[in-house]
């Protein structure tokens, strides 16, 4: 449900916007929050980029997010977020609180220096694969977590 597929977009804006409306559609944001997030976008130097093709657009959750939630749009052709970005994951954070943001940023990280499994989620964008990826690095990040204790 959270897991949006296309194979292009227009631009930025509308990939922020398509990427918003799973969390829309439950009330985890308000539109309030996407017209926020697209205000926050800076064009000429992005911020919101983890590594080569991942943008994960947010705001202060004081303009409109009522609950924690996160959508992922993949772009399979890929939107530019600037001159020279051309991203192909658009991840909406809707952070409840501080803590849920620094984690959520964190893992963001993480899969977006995985690039074999953003290669995989991008040549097979099933919702099914998305989540095996997605599952894959979790348990990866447990596996690693348990060992250093």
């Amino acid at each position: 449900e959270m897991i949006t597929v296309v194979d292009r977009i227009r631009d930025w804006k509308e990939a922020i916007q398509l990427a918003s409306v799973p969390l829309l559609n439950k009330g985890v944001i308000s539109n309030q929050y996407v017209e926020a997030m697209i205000a926050a976008h800076d064009y000429y130097r992005p911020y919101m980029i983890l590594g080569q093709s991942m943008a994960i657009p947010h705001a202060k959750r004081e303009y409109g997010v009522n609950k924690l939630g996160m959508s992922l749009l993949i772009v399979r052709k890929g939107v530019l977020f600037s001159d020279q970005l051309n991203v192909h994951f658009v991840v909406v954070i809707a952070p409840a609180d501080a803590y849920q943001h620094v984690k959520a940023i964190y893992q963001l990280t993480v899969l977006s220096s995985k690039e074999d499994v953003l290669r995989n989620m991008l040549a097979n964008p099933t919702k099914a694969e998305v989540i095996r990826s997605l599952r894959t690095i979790s348990e990866e990040r447990t596996l690693y977590s348990e060992r250093e204790r």
